[in-house]
């Protein structure tokens, strides 16, 4: 499948928040109640996102994945959220339920790691939620390893342990070895 992989622009922002949506509430299903998904709808989600964006957009990148013109993923870099020296994070990777299994988790995920590199990041950190196993399946697979530190997280009211994965960007190539699309 030919994807093409673009730095988001303004017009970008919204349709990114109603993928993220679409695609959270896919990958979570059966790990939190129907309920915490619906907290916050498509809409929301892209009003967080125009404003996460307008904050952020000089030290983070959004990038978009399309297929025949069509938004199909996405990755959110910027600095780790901790201010560790020569760390980069990825905040967020999505890909549209219908077009995970196709390779476009990968391309992403090499995209960022490459993004990463050019800022001179010699180590790559995520948040994954602990039950999201076909994530860190993925992840795994890149060369991604659980760091030992976790965290609590929200979905709506809904807690959510999460596991910090690392990955060292001086030795790792960024090829996953297995075609799922992740959800972190």
């Amino acid at each position: 499948m030919a994807v093409t992989l673009r730095t988001a622009i303004l017009d970008d922002i919204a349709p990114v928040g109603h993928l993220h949506h679409r695609s959270r509430r896919s990958a979570y299903q059966g790990m939190v109640p129907d309920a915490a998904l619906d907290t916050y709808g498509a809409d929301a989600a892209a009003r967080w996102w125009v404003e996460r964006w307008s904050h952020e957009r000089d030290t983070h990148r959004l990038t978009v994945a399309e297929h025949q013109g069509r938004l199909i993923g996405f990755t959110y870099v910027g600095p780790h959220e901790d201010g560790e020296p020569a760390t980069g994070e990825l905040y967020a990777i999505h890909v549209d339920p219908g077009h995970q299994g196709r390779g476009v988790g990968r391309a992403l995920i090499r995209d960022a790691l490459d993004t990463m590199r050019e800022r001179r990041c010699r180590r790559a950190v995520l948040w994954v939620y602990a039950a999201n196993h076909r994530a860190r399946d993925f992840y795994e697979a890149g060369g991604w390893r659980p760091d030992g530190v976790g965290r609590d997280g929200w979905l709506g009211p809904v807690p959510t342990p999460q596991l910090r994965y690392a990955l060292d960007l001086t030795v790792a190539a960024a090829e996953p070895a297995t075609p799922a699309a992740a959800q972190g």
